[in-house]
């Protein structure tokens, strides 16, 4: 989980008291959606490389069939960084770290 390394040696309680992880299974599918049609857009813009937002969306639209892909991302905070976990193991960072671009997320 990100939040222990900003967090500190905060317990482990404390850490799966505040993840949002399992609650979170429920909007998994427009969070996908959303997302790919944001890595699209910045893609259409030139803001993104087309090489990278597409590998990014056939990873996305694979995670939508089989969204059990995300269960081994279990310790992750919530659904949006089981997701970014995802797609770094599945295509890299090279292509993936373009995803949180433009997004309201603060990533340290």
């Amino acid at each position: 989980m990100y939040r222990k390394e900003l967090l500190g040696s905060t317990s482990d309680i404390i850490l799966e008291y505040i993840s949002s992880i399992e609650e979170d299974w429920e909007i998994l599918q427009e969070v996908i959606t959303i997302l790919i049609s944001h890595v699209d857009h910045l893609a259409s813009k030139n803001l993104i490389p087309r090489d990278a937002a597409d590998k990014i969306i056939v990873a996305l639209r694979r995670l939508c069939e089989k969204p059990r892909l995300l269960e081994k991302y279990s310790k992750a905070e919530d659904i949006h960084e089981a997701i970014e976990m995802y797609l770094l193991e599945e295509i890299g960072s090279e292509a993936s770290s373009w995803l949180p671009l433009g997004l309201s997320l603060i990533h340290i």
